[in-house]
């Protein structure tokens, strides 16, 4: 890849960031999922990725800051850097992970074929508040509208498939779906616990 193609990759994937950021902040008003969802066109698992792990630095540095700097005890730099990034790891792989379900199980969960690019740009889109949301760990005065936010994107979880696949065929879906997600952070967690060597008490 020369200057030029680089150059044009950057700012391709700078407007597709730009753009998707705007269809997530349209979600904040209620009035329009069902608008946002239903129009919504499958993105490139390899943009959404780079999206992902792009938003997903402001939860880095809002738990990074809370630990190191802003909480009663503060952590030490490196177990801060280690929890930090567990958490961030979390933020990135669980989109892709309940987007992986929901193709594995289309037809058996909603009756009907689902592909990869269509889960992962839909749990993309739900879950983006919750990740930008991790600013707000940076103080504990705030932290409540972390926790509200994340409530909000699982609700926009279950629109956003109520929207794309009829609200008759999507609440089992959607308790299997979440319930996954559950376990599959945890997993993610308890990975990342181990290999990153993070002591135990440390959250």
């Amino acid at each position: 890849m020369n200057l030029i193609e680089f150059t044009e990759f950057l700012m391709k994937s700078v407007q597709y960031l730009a753009s998707t950021l705007i269809e997530v902040i349209k979600l904040i008003n209620p009035a329009n999922i069902d608008g946002v969802f239903k129009n919504l066109k499958p993105g490139s698992p390899g943009m959404l990725r780079a999206y992902l792990m792009t938003i997903s630095i402001l939860l880095f540095l809002g738990y990074f800051l809370f630990l190191f700097r802003f909480q009663t005890n503060p952590y030490s730099l490196d177990n801060s850097l280690k929890v930090a990034f567990r958490y961030y790891a979390i933020a990135v792989l669980l989109p892709m992970s309940m987007s992986y379900m929901l193709y594995l199980f289309d037809t058996r969960l909603l009756k009907r074929k689902v592909t990869y690019s269509e889960a992962l740009t839909l749990f993309t889109y739900a879950l983006s508040p919750a990740i930008l949301s991790g600013v707000f760990r940076t103080i504990p005065e705030t932290w409540v509208l972390h926790l509200l936010i994340i409530m909000y994107s699982i609700y926009l979880v279950y629109a956003g498939m109520s929207a794309r696949f009829g609200e008759e065929h999507i609440t089992m879906p959607f308790i299997f779906l979440i319930l996954a997600g559950v376990i599959t952070s945890m997993i993610i967690y308890e990975i990342l616990t181990v290999a990153l060597m993070i002591p135990g008490g440390y959250y």
